[in-house]
């Protein structure tokens, strides 16, 4: 993972896969206006979580793919997913 930055300022380089689960944690904790996070990697594809857990998949080419995730588990699979290259969890 290239870095991580969330929408209530902070920002990691070269993140870890415990620094997606602490910025998880504080994701829950946050308002609604700063709740979300987004990891990226090397060829600026990203995935992106809202507090209400929509899950947002930005591709190299900047296309999007959402899904609403239903447990916060399941947010956790995708970032370990994604940290390991793979996008083929959301169709």
């Amino acid at each position: 993972m290239e870095y991580i930055q969330s929408l209530w300022g902070d920002s990691l380089d070269k993140p870890t896969y415990q620094d997606v689960l602490d910025f998880i944690e504080k994701t829950k904790l946050s308002d609604e206006e700063h709740g979300a996070f987004w990891v990226a990697l090397e060829d600026e594809s990203n995935l992106e979580v809202h507090q209400d857990l929509e899950v947002i998949l930005t591709n190299a080419e900047g296309e999007e793919k959402r899904i609403q995730a239903t447990s916060w588990d399941e947010v956790k699979e995708y970032f370990r997913l994604f940290s390991e290259g793979r996008s083929d969890f959301i169709q």
